[in-house]
């Protein structure tokens, strides 16, 4: 199985140069582009940064209906409002609101 990352050229190029499968996203187009290639490849894990993820939202609804590959959505360095993202979803997976992150 492999690593795949999805997200904007300039927060995911880095990966590609490691060898992670990188997917580029920058229009609605690409998502479908990525989730042909996702069914052709073994991907067990897909790390799909914050800030396309909410840009594209339901397009990646498809992501999440399946058990494999697991989905993790990352905050990018770019992304504004990366700690409290983090939290909410720290909160959600734990049933808790009581996480202190500064």
């Amino acid at each position: 199985m492999t690593i795949a990352i999805v997200g904007e050229e300039k927060s995911i190029l880095g990966f590609k140069a490691l060898g992670v499968e990188s997917f580029f996203v920058k229009e609605e187009k690409d998502i479908e582009v990525m989730s042909n290639k996702l069914k052709e490849k073994e991907v067990g894990i897909v790390f799909l940064m914050q800030n396309t993820f909410e840009k594209f939202k339901s397009r990646f609804d498809f992501l999440f209906k399946q058990a494999l590959p697991a989905v993790l959505v990352v905050p990018s360095s770019f992304a504004v409002g990366k700690t409290n993202f983090l939290k909410e979803t720290l909160e959600r997976a734990l049933g808790t609101d009581k996480i202190n992150l500064n």
